[in-house]
């Protein structure tokens, strides 16, 4: 007799299987022997792309280098296993805002200057 004889029971309802079963028939967890469960495998770290980072400083101190450095991140991202997508996200778009406020901000200087 060997073990796929022998009856066993489901890990989630604690009810017997049958051998043959994949999964159980009450409450539809997969069965897994236990000599055919899988290890944990670990799992690789993923770095923070630099390139999303340095755009997120320079996106919070409103410098328009953030626009190139996102959209460099953005590209590295694309094509590596980096984590940073979100972050080069929100570098991009705090440095088009402070392009598009500063841009404001001279306007508005320029009006105010001009003698009417």
């Amino acid at each position: 007799m060997n073990s796929r004889d022998t009856a066993s029971a489901c890990t989630h309802c604690g009810r017997d299987l049958d051998p043959a079963w994949k999964f159980c028939v009450w409450c539809g967890a997969r069965v897994i022997p236990e000599e055919a469960a899988p290890e944990p495998t670990p799992r690789a770290e993923r770095h923070l792309n630099p390139a999303a980072v340095f755009a997120l400083v320079l996106g919070i101190l409103l410098s328009p280098l953030a626009i190139a450095f996102g959209h460099v991140a953005l590209h590295q991202l694309k094509t590596s296993d980096d984590r940073g997508r979100l972050v080069a996200l929100i570098g991009t778009v705090l440095g088009y805002a402070s392009v598009v406020l500063i841009a404001l901000v001279v306007i508005a200087w320029i009006q105010l200057r001009v003698p009417v």
